[in-house]
């Protein structure tokens, strides 16, 4: 057999299984024995159907056309498919409407204290309304710097800040909860006023990753209860540790009501900037809309990019 049938036979085969892996994982529940498998797959389902879609038209140049043809086709219309559920569950931005304020969220990276510094002071630079950081131990050194800044900033210590929340405003209410009992206080919640008088809820969360059976379907049915308790708009940001096209991402979606970017802001690995998987996130719910949002903390030490969106509320 030559050269040329052999690559276009492993092309092939290539193109198959970057379609198995860009559509299955998403069908698998995660109490399956290959659930744990099928989460850490399905956040990447564009890129493996990408790759599915080079594969297959490289297939045909090298001889195989029906069989690349047909590969090509599978992968155009799964993509679809994805792009279909995700529209359903997302929310273009809106330009148009007048900003109420500015939220920013940022995983700064537990380790990463010698940067803390720099990350308040670009944390600053964006004028934020709302932050939210998680793994804040980062910037603990720089902590004085945002309480001279904001009026609220969550109570934290070294041992104890496993989720910062800083508003310009007092907030009406405020409190904190441990979704899992392997990571405490990682869901706070807000309960604000923008100087106009408009009143929301900003709900943050830090969720564990999806493939830890057992204990991430617990975490996520409580934040499920959490987000059906808040009233009125509501803005929820956070590392969620998946796509918006993810299993557990698309239930927490179509549970809840609440309404991912219509454009992702990709965030993870922050090294690999506008290719990145987005797994930090801002929804929201009850009128509350993304006027525009953009990525955050290039070049500040951490593995994920940062969010900040401009939103209008109702």
């Amino acid at each position: 057999m030559s050269l040329k049938a052999n690559s276009a036979g492993a092309l092939a085969l290539a193109a198959a299984a970057g379609l198995a892996f860009g559509t299955l994982p998403r069908l698998i529940p995660t109490t399956t024995p290959f659930g744990a498998m099928a989460r850490m797959l399905d956040s990447l389902a564009p890129w493996f159907l990408v790759l599915t879609l080079i594969c297959a038209l490289v297939t045909m140049l090298l001889g195989l056309r029906r069989l690349g043809g047909v590969l090509a086709i599978a992968a155009l219309v799964c993509g679809g498919l994805l792009v279909r559920d995700h529209a359903r569950l997302s929310l273009p931005a809106v330009p148009d409407r007048p900003v109420d304020l500015r939220v920013l969220f940022f995983n700064a990276l537990g380790e990463n204290a010698a940067w803390g510094d720099r990350i308040v002071s670009a944390i600053l630079e964006q004028d934020p309304d709302v932050v939210t950081i998680a793994e804040p131990e980062a910037i603990y050194p720089a902590l004085k710097r945002l309480r001279e800044q904001f009026d609220f900033v969550s109570p934290c210590t070294f041992e104890t800040c496993s989720l910062l929340v800083a508003t310009r405003r007092q907030p009406r209410r405020f409190w904190r909860l441990s979704l899992n009992p392997a990571w405490e206080n990682r869901y706070a919640v807000a309960e604000l006023d923008t100087a106009s008088g408009k009143r929301f809820f900003l709900a943050a969360s830090h969720l564990m990753k999806p493939w830890l059976v057992g204990l991430s379907e617990v975490e996520l049915a409580r934040l499920k209860s959490q987000y059906d308790w808040l009233p009125g708009p509501v803005i929820a940001v956070g590392d969620f540790n998946a796509a918006p096209w993810s299993q557990p991402m698309q239930d927490l979606l179509n549970r809840t009501g609440m309404r991912t970017l219509r454009i992702p802001v990709p965030t993870w690995p922050a090294a690999f900037g506008p290719l990145g998987v987005p797994i930090d996130h801002v929804l929201v719910h009850e009128g509350a809309r993304v006027v525009n949002a953009r990525a955050f903390g290039a070049g500040l030490n951490s593995n994920h990019r940062g969010i900040v969106a401009d939103i209008a509320l109702p």
